[in-house]
This record gives structure tokens, sequence and C-alpha cells, in this order.
């Protein structure tokens, strides 16, 4: 096991496309599959089907990048 900082170790994926989503999360862009928002809360649903939280900072990018929202059921 390697300890380092969440930056840090985002550094060493610079080869590869994708964005940070929240302070604990990366996502690859080609992993997403949508964006939606239930309540205030915005999600991005991934082609594996898990759920990623979007925090508040990074809801703008993610619209930039995947498009509006999808309405959750």
């Amino acid at each position: 096991m390697v300890l380092t900082r969440f930056s840090d170790a985002m550094r060493g994926l610079g080869h590869i496309a994708g964005s940070q989503v929240h302070r604990s999360w990366w996502v690859a862009h080609d992993a997403v599959r949508s964006l939606r928002r239930s309540g205030r809360t915005a999600q991005l649903i991934l082609s594996n089907e898990l759920i990623v939280p979007v925090s508040q900072p990074y809801v703008a990018d993610a619209v930039a990048r995947w498009g509006a929202f999808e309405t959750a059921a």
C-alpha cells in the first residue's frame, strides 16, 4: 500500500482522460453514462451502474463536459 495525497495521485493519471468530481472521487471521462440531479445532489451514473457524487464546486464542469441533467426517478 502506498500513502499519497489525492492531488498527487491524480497528477499521475495525466495520461488518462478524467476529472475530479468530488474531493475523494476521480472518474474516467469515457466511463460516465449520464449526469443527474436528485434534489440538490448532483450525481454521475457510470457505465458499471456506480453512482458517483458530484460536489458543488465541480457541478459546472460536469454539466459542461457531460451535458444537461437527467431527472432522477
